[in-house]
């Protein structure tokens, strides 16, 4: 019995450990890239990435605040533009994901298909384009940034899991009591499935915070940037950008920084949501 518990106390210290240090390599990156961001632009080229700067310098973080209006605007529309993504792109999930967890669903294979066929292949960047310009009529328009992206096929496929982890028993006994499939929906199983909604939920965040090919196609006025998109063009056009007496910014630095402030929000996210997308990947993956 002592030498069981002894095996086993040694497995779970060798495993804690292995995670350990696989935590500490996953951090390497985001470590040095802060790094850089306090290391002067004549460092990086001289020394290149190291992670303990020989040349400390806070220029980077200088030139970005001198532009910290058009920063501060992007990171404005980023946010309008997760928080409505996050509320419509979920219920529109929930609600197409609910009724193909349902065995007796008239039309279960047909939406199926069609949800199925759109992850499949797609009309192609010109007819999207064209659609969303033409018909849709929302060429330089916040929402376009939100309703181009308010279905992912692969999340209602994910979520159609958790719901289809729950017993059809429970559901009968509801519609056997006369609870309609919406009560049915947001009583029983959406309140069942928290992990699993909450880990979609999260997809669709870093989905909606991390985009900026949207902006690209359709926006062209720079106070609708999001700030992946203005990171974006600041990453292009940064040798135009100029301080102080016209010497150029450090190049590495001023980019590292601009990572590290548009990587903050997802980081606090994640924290205060761990628990909740753990759970939701392991029950997704288990059933």
């Amino acid at each position: 019995m002592v030498e069981s518990k002894s095996k086993t106390f040694t497995t779970q210290l060798i495993l804690w450990v292995a995670l350990g240090i696989f935590a500490l390599i996953s951090l390497i990156p985001l470590v040095l890239a802060i790094s850089i961001t306090f290391s002067s632009g004549e460092s990086v080229m001289q020394n290149g990435y190291q992670f303990i700067p020989k040349e400390w310098s806070v220029e980077a973080y200088t030139v970005l605040f001198k532009n910290f209006d058009g920063i501060w605007r992007a990171y404005g529309v980023s946010l309008f533009v997760t928080f409505f993504g996050l509320v419509s792109s979920l219920i529109v999930t929930v609600l197409i994901a609910y009724p193909l967890s349902v065995a007796d669903f008239r039309y279960r294979g047909i939406v199926s298909f069609v949800v199925f066929f759109t992850m499949m292949f797609s009309g192609g960047t010109i007819s999207y384009y064209i659609f969303t310009v033409k018909y849709l009529h929302l060429k330089n328009n916040i929402w376009v940034l939100v309703v181009t992206q308010i279905l992912v096929p692969s999340n209602v496929f994910l979520l159609r899991t958790f719901f289809s982890s729950i017993p059809e028993s429970i559901y009968e006994s509801a519609r056997l009591d006369g609870a309609s499939e919406y009560k049915i929906l947001f009583r029983m199983a959406a309140p069942l499935n928290v992990p699993g909604i909450i880990t979609i939920g999260l997809f669709i965040v870093l989905q909606y915070w991390n985009d900026y090919i949207t902006g690209m196609l359709f926006i062209d006025i720079q106070e609708l940037y999001p700030l992946q998109l203005l990171l974006y063009r600041y990453s292009n056009y940064i040798k135009d950008l100029t301080y102080g007496t016209g010497s150029l910014p450090a190049d590495e630095s001023l980019l590292m920084a601009m990572c590290v402030i548009a990587t903050v929000p997802m980081l606090i996210v994640f924290m205060f949501f761990q628990k909740y997308f753990v759970r939701g990947l392991t029950s997704g993956a288990v059933k």
